[in-house]
């Protein structure tokens, strides 16, 4: 009988290798299987005496062919080229949302708003230029908007992308989990079947596509799955992935019980994170930042110029204010631009007359509150400001007034009429002025009765700290046919009529605080005019006074000079005002600044004084750009970069005047000068180039997306190979090995039937 035993194990081992060798063939075709080997050796042999029989063949396995080595290098190379994939299609789409080079490009709307402003700075009384600027400008600004949109839309698609992958990821893992318990029960049989081996493979390289698993053997056949370290599958559990927003707009993506946060290495859901994480907020920067500088370089020098409607009558802010942020100081609450430590020129202006007052602001922004700024203002002669109702500053000037905060120069400065004046005029030093009380002043106006005045502590708040006002009203009160005034501190007192028969004289003081005994003057025929004119080119700016050295005719006394002071009273020049000097022509104080003088008498011994004030910076504390008052852009973004309304409605109010002066377009040619400004918060480079390194950055990062995918995928291609020739089936090789067991199957079927003929023989013989 064990001939018999013998053959029908040869044929179960033939066949049960043939149908392995019929589920090779049928999966040649299956991803990610797994070919199976028939293993056969002898059975054990039975032992007569110091002999042993054989007993036949069996199957001692069924081995999956399988590299685990290089199932770890698939999947790694897996999650390196489902990370490039992932951020590859975004990068691509963000690249087209620039449209560069087109003409539809910002660049091309970039170059279009420097044209405008440059056809505006050569004809600046031209309407249509004007109109031309504000609908460039308007384009503009629609571009940077649209592609602002466009790359928050695609930070928005990434952060959709990280959401749908932890799905996916959570989904791999509990199908892992699941196989794990497949194979935990098929332990109990004493063998795993190769197809969950293969599948539960498949399952950990689709993992790898999405993240970056670590993936650890255990002896009952399971594996664990780590990401980033934690343990995300053990055995046939396995815990689930959420996301999080956080305000900053970046997302996070945590393990859902214990909320510990993931730091994903590699894989699509990698490529989703980098986008919406690093390169989406990196990219909004860069054009935030050329948008951004864009509006504080221009504002800030359009809020300071002059329009050609002439100075405001009124003017609001664009930028609100919380009421619950208008006393705190400037520093401390959310504004676009910030506010640094400087001064304000605040310039009204005499519609009727042209005369312009000009007056200055500190502004401390640790300090200086919106509230404290609008008091300011509204304490300025001829201006009321105040905050709406949403925290608005809306500044408006009386009637027959207009306002500006351009570095313009009073072309008339001698207001007081003290230098020079056709009246009889006597000014002073600058105050304030040490008198006491009963200090006595007695003056004669016009050779009439000298009138004394007595100063009484009651007309001062401080009497030993009189101001120039105090002691003007005084006097102007108590002595008739005197007008009395101040400019810039200073005490000025004038007869009432013109011509040689004024006169002024003081004919007893018991301080000589404010004029000496026998001071005096007598009035002119002619009064001298005094104009300036032009712009400092050299940056010069502060506080001047321009003092008769001597008495005489300007353009005939010999030796006349005038003197330049500045305000801590150092003599800076001296110029010929006498028999050398053409009345009329200009006198050069400063480069880009010039002094003219009418024909007239001007007088050392009565104080003949002006003073004026030059300014290189109308706002230095940028308050202006950071409420945007008088701006010509609106928004600190790309998101918001607009263009101001009321330059829409009304393109006169587009300013460009340095000092208001028909035809000046000085602030036109320093925004058209901008174009090849290096910007210092752009790292020196101009605004196109800045632009042009935010296009080329992303153009970068699309070529390298795409010459790293290219060889990633090579050389995944090169470990699919590997793993087909290792683990994938040939169907020639089988076909071979199936001749083998069919040879092997008839030749057991020959040998029972030769043990069948043997044994018939033998029972006929007996």
């Amino acid at each position: 009988m064990l001939g018999y035993s013998i053959g029908m194990r040869a044929l179960r081992a033939a066949q049960s290798s043939m149908d392995l060798v019929g589920q090779n063939v049928a999966n040649a075709s299956t991803p990610g299987y797994s070919r199976r080997l028939s293993l056969l050796s002898s059975t054990e042999p039975l032992m007569f005496g110091r002999f042993g029989v054989g007993t036949g063949v069996q199957v001692a396995d069924l081995r999956r062919v399988h590299d685990g080595l290089l199932e770890t290098r698939l999947r790694e190379q897996t999650h390196v080229l489902g990370r490039l994939d992932a951020s590859g299609s975004l990068l691509r789409q963000l690249e087209g949302f620039f449209q560069e080079p087109s003409d539809n490009g910002l660049a091309a709307r970039l170059d279009d708003l420097w044209n405008a402003f440059s056809d505006v700075s050569r004809s600046a009384g031209d309407a249509s230029f004007r109109d031309g600027l504000v609908q460039s400008a308007l384009t503009l600004g629609a571009g940077f908007r649209q592609v602002a949109a466009q790359v928050q839309s695609i930070g928005d698609e990434a952060r959709q992308g990280v959401g749908a992958a932890v799905n996916v990821v959570n989904g791999l893992l509990a199908e892992v989990a699941a196989v794990n318990r497949r194979v935990i029960d098929s332990r109990s049989f004493g063998t795993t079947p190769g197809d969950l081996l293969d599948e539960r493979d498949r399952l950990l390289k689709e993992l790898a596509d999405w993240a970056d698993p670590q993936v650890l053997d255990r002896p009952d056949g399971t594996v664990d799955v780590l990401l980033d370290g934690l343990l995300l599958v053990s055995g046939d559990r396995s815990r689930e992935l959420i996301t999080r927003q956080p305000s900053d707009g970046t997302v996070q993506v945590l393990v859902k019980d214990g909320l510990a946060e993931l730091e994903i290495g590699s894989g699509r859901l990698k490529g989703y994170l980098d986008l919406a994480r690093l390169t989406v907020p990196e990219r909004q920067a860069d054009l935030d930042l050329i948008a951004r500088n864009l509006i504080y370089e221009v504002n800030k020098r359009h809020s300071t110029a002059v329009s050609a409607a002439g100075p405001y009558a009124q003017l609001s802010a664009a930028v609100t204010v919380p009421a619950a942020d208008v006393d705190q100081p400037l520093a401390e609450i959310e504004l676009p631009f910030e506010v640094k430590d400087g001064r304000l020129t605040v310039n009204v202006i005499e519609t009727a007359t042209g005369s312009v007052t000009q007056h200055f602001l500190d502004v401390d922004p640790q300090t200086m509150t919106l509230a404290d700024l609008t008091r300011a203002l509204d304490g300025l002669p001829h201006v009321a400001a105040s905050l709406d109702s949403v925290g608005r500053l809306r500044i408006s000037a009386d009637g027959g007034y207009g306002f500006d905060f351009s570095a313009r120069i009073d072309v008339d400065p001698d207001d007081a009429g003290s230098f020079g004046s056709d009246h009889a005029t006597l000014t002073g030093a600058t105050g304030p002025y040490a008198l006491a009380n009963g200090d006595t002043l007695t003056l004669a106006v016009d050779g009439g009765v000298p009138v004394t005045v007595t100063f009484n502590s009651a007309d001062f708040v401080d009497i030993t700290q009189a101001t120039a006002a105090e002691v003007a009203a005084v006097l102007e009160a108590q002595v008739p046919g005197l007008a009395a005034s101040f400019e810039d501190g200073r005490l000025s007192l004038q007869s009432a009529t013109a011509g040689a028969t004024s006169s002024l004289a003081v004919t007893a003081a018991s301080s000589s605080a404010l004029f000496a005994v026998g001071a005096g003057d007598v009035g002119s025929d002619t009064a001298v005019e005094v104009r300036l004119n032009g712009t400092p080119s050299d940056g010069t700016n502060g506080h001047f006074t321009v003092r008769a050295l001597g008495d005489g005719m300007v353009g005939l006394t010999p030796g006349l000079e005038i003197g330049l002071f500045d305000a801590d009273g150092t003599q800076l020049a001296t110029f010929d005002a006498g028999d050398g000097y053409v009345p009329g022509d200009p006198i050069e104080l400063f480069p880009g600044v010039t002094l003219s003088l009418t024909a007239g008498a001007v007088e050392a011994s009565a104080g003949d004084v002006f003073e004026f004030d030059l300014v290189d910076e109308a706002d230095s504390s940028d308050v202006l750009v950071a409420l945007q008052l008088g701006a010509f852009f609106t928004g600190s973004s790309a998101a918001d970069l607009d263009v101001n309304s009321e330059l829409v409605a009304d393109p006169r109010r587009v300013a460009g005047s340095r000092n208001g002066e028909a035809g000046d377009a000085g602030v036109f040619f320093d925004i058209v000068g901008l174009r090849d400004a290096a910007i210092e918060a752009l790292s020196g480079r101009t605004f196109a180039e800045g632009y042009g390194d935010v296009v080329a950055g992303i153009g970068l990062e699309v070529r390298s997306n795409a010459t790293a995918t290219t060889a990633q995928q090579q050389l995944l291609s090169s470990l699919e190979a590997r793993r087909e020739e290792i683990s994938g089936v040939n169907t020639d090789e089988e076909m071979l090995r199936l001749l083998e067991y069919q040879h092997l199957y008839q030749a057991a079927g020959r040998y029972l039937q030769a043990v069948q003929t043997m044994n018939d023989t033998l029972f006929q013989m007996l």
